[in-house]
């Protein structure tokens, strides 16, 4: 609880990053500056420093850009791009040498990748011939693999 906070606003499976079901945005909307003890820049620096050491995910506080609509949040963006035609490994070594050499920088400040990490793929085959010959629809099928994966809600489970 921040007295400076007027209220929040959380969005659970998406991000800036991507989508899935362990990503989410939190926007929080502060009290106008004259009820304020305290500025943005502290509490989002504040954030970030109480966070730093969660081995629980990653945690980010931002502030919006500068100028609207002129970026996503304060900062720069940049994007790497594999012109050379390497492949996926040799951009993933580039940019991690790239976030390593920026990091050592000290004129740059909390450096990240704004994507998701790299994860495994499931290759799915559904043979609908066999689904019907057990009397089974594929929408039931199709039902519990958006389940499986995270994507459909089902209910809410108190942990007492």
């Amino acid at each position: 609880d921040n007295p400076d906070v007027k209220s929040n606003t959380t969005i659970l499976g998406w991000g800036f990053s991507g989508a899935g079901q362990n990503v989410a945005v939190a926007f929080t909307t502060l009290k106008d500056f004259k009820e304020r003890t305290s500025s943005a820049s502290k509490m989002t620096s504040d954030v970030n420093s109480s966070m730093a050491n969660s081995t629980e995910g990653e945690t980010m506080a931002v502030l919006p850009p500068a100028i609207d609509e002129l970026g996503t949040f304060s900062g720069f963006s940049l994007r790497l791009q594999d012109r050379a035609n390497l492949g996926m490994p040799a951009l993933l070594a580039a940019q991690d040498e790239l976030m390593a050499m920026a990091a050592k920088n000290k004129k740059f400040y909390m450096v990240w990748n704004e994507g998701l990490p790299q994860g495994d793929n499931i290759s799915l085959k559904i043979d609908r011939e066999k689904l019907s010959a057990f009397g089974v629809k594929f929408s039931d099928v199709s039902d519990i693999i958006s389940t499986s994966m995270g994507s459909m809600y089902i209910n809410d489970f108190p942990n007492q």
